[in-house]
């Protein structure tokens, strides 16, 4: 049984990774905080599993955490940046720090869990921190495979809760409703990581679900679910950048950045079956995605596409 090392373990995703891989690997979780300790073991209910409350950018205690382990899964990331925080010490420096306790640690590959559209270059300060922070790992000694993802969509999410809000309203107003979406299933995006530790080299592999379309398209699909019909509207993303801007002025915190509209604005269409290869995963469909991710209290009955 090998040994795995996740950081940032304590997302919708990391606890959905942790019950999949408890079965077959012994695991080390990193979170950074007590409270994240206590909600992972919550999340866990008693799998065995080392949960431990490092910095990010502790390297010394990321060597004792990442000894033994086979690979380091690496799920630590942000698309809002809160007034006085820089990006760097979400991506770059916890990057640096993981690379170097890595190589030191004696870690055989590293898996990393980034953004379609992260390019070092990018005008978006999310995108661009993203893209040196896998610069930073494609130049250390152990080999990286970075899994760049879309929307992922997965039961009890904050994406699938905010399209299931969308989907079950009579009028939607969504900014550039035009902007394409292409979202993957969380349970897809576990297997990808999970197959990606056998990676000897290091590699980007751009993954994204079965469809591409419009977020028009993709709020009428979640309201079929629902046996609804919204009624979508569509709003100038200019209008958007404008007020997040003043709510960035404003607000130490604010709700929306324009960083955050920039990612969320991103247009995704991608060859999803190139990256399914790479990664031997078999995609789950769009409407059987739905189904599984959004919250099911008001499905509906009389759609003889849905089950039961």
């Amino acid at each position: 049984m090998s040994r795995l090392l996740i950081t940032g373990a304590n997302g919708h995703l990391g606890t959905r990774l942790i019950r999949e891989a408890a079965r077959q690997h012994e695991l080390v979780a990193i979170v950074r905080s007590g409270r994240a300790r206590e909600q992972l073991v919550a999340a866990t209910n008693g799998l065995p599993v080392d949960i431990r409350v490092v910095d990010y950018t502790d390297e010394a205690s990321l060597v004792g955490a990442a000894t033994g382990c086979r690979t380091a899964i690496h799920l630590v990331g942000i698309i809002k940046r809160p007034r006085g925080t820089a990006y760097a010490d979400a991506h770059e420096n916890p990057c640096r720090a993981l690379a170097n306790a890595a190589a030191s640690a004696g870690v055989s590959s590293i898996v990393y869990l980034s953004l379609i559209g992260s390019d070092r270059s990018s005008s978006n300060e999310c995108f661009s921190s993203r893209g040196r922070a896998e610069d930073i790992l494609r130049a250390g000694t152990v080999p990286a495979t970075i899994i760049r993802v879309p929307m992922v969509l997965g039961a009890g999410d904050y994406a699938a809760w905010s399209l299931s809000r969308k989907a079950r309203s009579a009028i939607v107003l969504a900014f550039r409703a035009a902007s394409l979406e292409q979202p993957i299933a969380a349970g897809d995006v576990v297997t990808a990581i999970l197959h990606a530790m056998a990676g000897r080299e290091h590699r980007i592999v751009e993954l994204a679900g079965p469809e591409s379309l419009s977020r028009r398209e993709l709020i009428a699909r979640a309201g079929h679910v629902y046996g609804r019909s919204p009624w979508v509207i569509s709003l100038p993303i200019g209008l958007a950048l404008f007020m997040a801007g003043m709510l960035e002025r404003l607000l130490a915190n604010p709700p929306v950045t324009r960083d955050m509209l920039g990612i969320l604005d991103h247009d995704d269409n991608l060859d999803s079956e190139a990256g399914a290869r790479l990664l031997d995963v078999e995609l789950t469909s769009l409407d059987d995605m739905l189904r599984s991710a959004l919250p099911g209290d008001q499905l509906s009955r009389s759609n003889p596409d849905l089950p039961g």
